[in-house]
């Protein structure tokens, strides 16, 4: 039975490519005489097939997000042989895939895909997307939902609901858009009913307060034809868009409906929660989330956003160090399937919230910095966060100064002992704080601001 694995190979969206990604300290010990760092290696590079000679075994992760352990077992007559594991319906199954000049990528694509969807399972249907949703494993739903899109006319539209989750979620919301309208074109009342209230969350993420109002009173006019559950969950809905507009009256109303109702549903909860915490009724949220927490247990999507929503609580009492450390689970979880919408649709505090975890960085890996850094930059961009003293780290206003003295990040990362990625990152968030896009723009408006000496 395959046992854990010091090394991943993971698919990295924002460079388009696979990384190696691993802990520094083991780098040196099992791969110390290679002249190539891990986190640089090209799969299928000479660096690469050399690297495979160094490690007994590494974890998997494709673009689609299937998964597989890759371990190297060596024979009595001598020489050694790859084989890739996964766990099928509580069974271990092998593949072989022989020498380390086999392993190209899709090769590699080509037995993850084997082992996480076996060919013999054609009645997968649209609510096993759904549960793969629920199970927060998107990559994998993704994957299910273009091989289901071929030909089953029965359930498109429950499908193309669901491709626009996915690709909300991924932050594509022309492709959300897409899907949405073609589904609820030749969807059923029910299926209509949940592709406006979808297209409603849709319309509040692009600003288009109007279009989401009409969506959701198209949603309401299903609704009574329909069954007192679909009337709830509009109104969940409905409340999330008092919440984006402020509107605390209709918020409050909603609160006290809900708070009497023992059948709330898991989306009501976290809407509700939500609510709460704008309320300043910090006690009644953090009891809520940790109820939800127990019994979502085994639904990693929901826990993610359980876990974010928890640390937005415990930054609300300027915990800050629980504050970072819930945010740490839940991207640590989300990273992998490329959440972003998630993060993004909470606003300013949370991307307040991602900076100090990114200026944090530590010991992270290189690819949740990655995400990090994508997830930043996907945050609309905020011209009434002023330009201040007190809205720029210590290490930012370093960065700051030596840009105006016009260094390179070579020279910076030479002047303050960093890598030059980390100088990268630090001017990625300067240009974002100040709400420029070249080094000149930020020096200008660093010394309008009195940020720097004119």
């Amino acid at each position: 039975m395959p046992r854990q694995t010091a090394f991943k190979l993971l698919w990295e969206p924002a460079r388009e490519r696979y990384v190696v990604d691993i802990a520094v300290d083991i780098a040196i010990n099992i791969a110390g005489d290679m002249t190539v760092p891990c986190q640089q290696i090209e799969v299928e590079s000479q660096d690469w097939f050399q690297w495979l000679e160094y490690v007994p075994s590494f974890s998997f992760q494709d673009r689609r997000g299937y998964t597989c352990t890759l371990r190297k077992e060596r024979v009595q007559r001598g020489g050694a042989y790859w084989y890739a594991y996964r766990r099928q319906q509580r069974k271990m199954v092998k593949r072989y895939l022989g020498h380390s000049k086999n392993l190209t990528v899709a090769r590699l694509e080509q037995v993850a895909e084997q082992l996480n969807i076996p060919t013999e399972t054609p009645e997968l249907t649209a609510e096993h997307v759904q549960e793969l949703l629920r199970q927060g494993r998107l990559h994998q739903a993704a994957a299910l939902l273009r091989r289901l899109l071929e030909g089953a006319e029965a359930e498109k539209s429950r499908l193309l609901l669901a491709q626009s989750e996915i690709a909300y979620e991924w932050n594509d919301l022309s492709a959300a858009r897409r899907a949405l309208e073609e589904g609820i074109a030749c969807g059923r009342p029910e299926e209509q009913l949940d592709g406006y209230v979808l297209l409603a969350r849709l319309a509040l993420a692009e600003g288009q307060m109007q279009e989401a109002e009409q969506a959701l009173q198209q949603a309401e006019a299903l609704a009574q034809q329909l069954h007192a559950a679909s009337l709830a969950r509009v109104a969940g809905m409905r409340a999330l868009l008092a919440l984006k507009q402020e509107q605390r009256e209709q918020m409050l109303l909603w609160a006290q409906e809900q708070q009497a109702d023992e059948n709330t549903s898991l989306f009501e909860s976290l809407v509700l929660a939500r609510v709460l915490l704008a309320q300043g009724r910090i006690a009644d949220a953090t009891s809520l989330l940790k109820q939800l927490a127990v019994h979502q247990e085994a639904r990693n999507g929901s826990l993610i956003e359980i876990r974010m929503l928890q640390a937005l609580v415990a930054h609300a009492q300027t915990r800050n160090e629980e504050a970072v450390s819930l945010l740490m689970q839940a991207l640590s979880q989300a990273a992998s399937e490329g959440y972003m919408r998630l993060f993004v649709d909470e606003g300013r505090v949370m991307q307040e919230l991602l900076l100090r975890v990114r200026e944090q960085h530590g010991r992270k890996p290189a690819s949740l910095l990655h995400y990090l850094d994508r997830l930043l930059a996907a945050f609309p961009p905020a011209p009434h966060q002023a330009s201040t003293h007190e809205s720029l780290s210590k290490r930012e206003l370093e960065v700051l100064a030596l840009l105006a003295q016009g260094c390179s990040n070579q020279e910076i990362a030479g002047r303050l002992v960093v890598a030059v990625s980390t100088v990268k990152s630090h001017i990625k968030h300067l240009f974002a704080k100040l709400g420029v896009q070249r080094r000149s723009q930020a020096v200008k408006k660093a010394k309008a601001a009195g940020l720097l000496d004119a």
